[in-house]
């Protein structure tokens, strides 16, 4: 996707920059192609979730209200948005039609599309994914996890336990 299409407008010398391999970090870091897809589909550059240094700088910027439209067109969940956000559907909608969101929002919008896209990685089933996210789950406190993402440590407990479903110690 060319860059002239991006949804944010960091300083393209930045990003050429973060995104230039270092050998240490290539290393270790391994790419995951369905978080690239799911950046792309949204109109984010597509290491944004797995390199913490364009994240923070496509936050920075913050991104435009279209990424939220995109993610709720691509991954629904409309009830997890508005609690992420804490706001209404109305809210949702105003935010959609901004230009450029603030850091705060643009963060926590961008930190849940990485929260669920790992959780339907993890279950393998969007569907699955979707009925996990609204039962009481005891190891989460008999809470709803779609509850959780109002808060940002919330949101890190749900990919602890999108981890542990991928490695099967969780169900």
């Amino acid at each position: 996707m060319p860059n002239d299409l991006y949804l944010f407008r960091p300083r393209q010398s930045t990003l050429d920059y973060l995104s230039m391999p270092n050998s240490r970090q290539s290393a270790k870091r391994q790419v995951n192609p369905s978080m690239r897809s799911a950046a792309t589909k949204l109109g984010l550059h597509a290491d944004i979730f797995q390199n913490p240094a364009i994240f923070i700088t496509i936050v920075r910027s913050g991104i435009s209200g279209d990424v939220l439209k995109n993610a709720l067109e691509e991954l629904g969940n409309e009830a997890v948005f508005s609690r992420a956000l804490h706001t209404d559907p109305t809210g949702l909608n105003d935010y959609c039609s901004k230009d450029v969101l603030d850091s705060q929002k643009s963060e926590i919008i961008l930190d849940t599309v990485r929260v669920l896209e790992k959780l339907r990685q993890a279950w393998e089933s969007v569907k699955l994914a979707n009925d996990w996210l609204e039962s009481d789950v005891p190891a989460l406190g008999d809470e709803k996890p779609a509850d959780l993402f109002d808060s940002w440590e919330g949101r890190r407990w749900l990919l602890s336990v999108a981890k542990k479903i991928e490695r099967g110690e969780f169900s």
